[in-house]
């Protein structure tokens, strides 16, 4: 949303929390003095809160979940090869129903090389371009395609990532279609420990957490400057 809105509300729910007594300058507080004094606050004072609340848990859930950092419970695997490394052992089974539990040990990898990664990014350059001329035009709403380095340290290192820009691919039947690109501006982004998420991320919230690296067209002078077709 609006970054200016996002603000108000982080400002109203600061203040809403601090005249009920909640020291917002500390992660200290309980959950059961939180939800005995919210009930406080006028309702809707406390459907912002709580809709600030769950907004900020799905945007802490999806950056876990996009870094490979998220550790769920029963769930559909999704990874690039699943390989089960040994028969169903049966660990224990109900005494009334006689239903049996099951465990199930695979090896899986959801990643992606980083010679994949590469591929991807030499793929996208055209073999009869000519040096100097834009693999991607530029746009005020959307980022370049390329490798990406965090701005900080995540979890006490760097991250790296290739981003691609989302777009509409040309109709192979109008040799005047040039495909267009998504009109939010999303990056579709493929990790080293995650591969391709199949979540798009914002230009927006892309340039703030990285920095490019070398872009496709970076990549391109390279490949042009070495002769490699």
């Amino acid at each position: 949303g609006n970054p200016d809105d996002r603000l108000f509300v982080l400002y109203e729910a600061k203040e809403s929390l601090e005249s009920i007594g909640i020291d917002t300058s500390t992660k200290n507080s309980e959950v059961r003095v939180f939800l005995n004094r919210i009930s406080a606050l006028t309702v809707a004072k406390q459907n912002l809160v709580f809709s600030l609340f769950s907004s900020t848990m799905e945007d802490v859930i999806g950056e876990a979940k996009a870094t490979g950092e998220f550790e769920g419970s029963v769930e559909d695997v999704r990874a690039t090869s699943i390989k089960l490394l040994s028969p169903l052992e049966t660990v224990t089974s109900d005494t009334s129903s006689g239903a049996l539990t099951n465990l199930a040990t695979f090896k899986v990898d959801r990643g992606c090389s980083f010679s994949t990664a590469v591929r991807m990014c030499v793929d996208m350059v055209p073999p009869d371009r000519e040096g100097g001329v834009d693999i991607e035009p530029m746009s005020s709403i959307v980022a370049r395609s390329g490798f990406y380095m965090s701005r900080g340290r995540i979890a006490g290192r760097f991250l790296v990532l290739f981003a691609k820009r989302k777009s509409r691919p040309p109709d192979d039947d109008d040799e005047h279609d040039p495909g267009q690109l998504d009109p939010l501006g999303l990056m579709v982004l493929t990790r080293p420990n995650t591969g391709t998420n199949p979540c798009e991320k914002s230009t927006e919230d892309l340039e703030r957490k990285y920095r490019l690296v070398a872009s496709v067209d970076d990549v391109g002078d390279l490949l042009a400057g070495s002769g490699v077709p």
